[in-house]
């Protein structure tokens, strides 16, 4: 997982797009909570992400 930007500056009453870049590796269902630490707050920001990995299987076959 990838999240960009990892540092900046958030003006008072602005907002700043987050990206976050999900390649998982194997199929499962993934649950993560991010902590983002803030200055001058009590308690930190905390985002959850949550994100499905699949594969793209390129054959298919039938037993009789």
């Amino acid at each position: 997982m990838k999240i960009t930007p990892m540092s900046g500056v958030v003006p008072a009453g602005s907002q700043i797009p987050v990206e976050v870049l999900f390649a998982p590796k194997y199929e499962l269902q993934y649950n993560y909570n991010l902590t983002c630490n803030v200055k001058r707050k009590n308690r930190p920001l905390v985002l959850n992400v949550k994100g499905e990995g699949y594969k793209i299987h390129h054959s298919v076959f039938a037993g009789s």
